[in-house]
């Protein structure tokens, strides 16, 4: 799962965020981090391969310094056009709309992914197109639900699990029915809400970090109580806690 992590931010999911797990402290661990993008962008053997890196390193940079993150994103965008790297400059362009969620402006965030989705539509079909039209109608779902339009968010939601639904992406399709479940407990609507949650248990799969598993598992029990379904939500708590790690 913006391509994300769980609130890969808050409780629905976006579609995604590098993760950058380093043991140091916050401030370190992000300049080591850019330093290490960045060096790998310089050391690319090709240009496609530079203007990947520079890329993941142009969101790193918006984290931490948003004007220069966000020329770094334009920049690289109009050079893979020009270079005839048409994926990988609208893939740009789903950065810039991820960082500008992160920043918090969620207006210029869905107006950032409306242009994008135009973009991924103008492309040719092939698996990296749908993954990344997937992810940004994901996202902008995402962005629709904080600024409380919850129907548009659904909307949004519902089409991005169409497009994974071709790819057969478990993770992201475990995100995309988690997100739609999160609309429902928002509106209150519990029974929706739990259909939702076990569709993205469906999608749970061995490849699944343990707590993309326990996030889905333990909200679905929760519904489950809400509902009266103790037995239910029992089952699901043991199922939970056996998936952690044990000390």
């Amino acid at each position: 799962m913006r391509q994300t992590t769980y609130h890969f931010l808050r409780a629905a999911l976006l579609l995604l965020v590098l993760h950058l797990l380093l043991p140091l402290s916050p401030a370190v661990a992000q300049t080591a981090a850019l330093d290490s993008i960045y060096k790998l962008a310089q050391q690319a053997p090709n240009d496609s391969a530079r203007l990947m890196y520079l890329r993941r390193y142009g969101l790193a940079l918006a984290r931490n310094n948003f004007d220069k993150g966000m020329k770094v994103l334009e920049d690289g965008a109009n050079e893979s056009f020009a270079k005839g790297y048409n994926l990988l400059a609208v893939d740009y362009y789903l950065n810039k709309g991820i960082a500008l969620y992160e920043k918090g402006d969620y207006i210029q965030s869905i107006a950032s992914d409306e242009r994008t989705e135009k973009m991924y539509r103008q492309l040719p079909e092939n698996d990296r197109r749908t993954w990344g039209l997937a992810a940004v109608l994901n996202n902008m779902g995402t962005a629709y639900s904080l600024i409380n339009e919850l129907e548009t968010a659904q909307q949004y939601y519902l089409r991005s699990i169409e497009q994974f639904e071709k790819l057969k992406d478990s993770t992201s399709l475990l995100v995309a029915h988690f997100n739609v479940a999160f609309i429902y407990i928002d509106m209150q609507q519990w029974e929706q809400a739990n259909f939702y949650l076990q569709r993205s248990i469906d999608h749970l799969s061995s490849q699944l970090r343990y707590d993309e598993a326990v996030h889905s598992i333990a909200r679905k029990a929760a519904i489950c109580f809400r509902l009266n379904k103790m037995q239910e939500g029992l089952q699901l708590l043991r199922k939970a806690d056996s998936l952690l790690p044990k000390a």
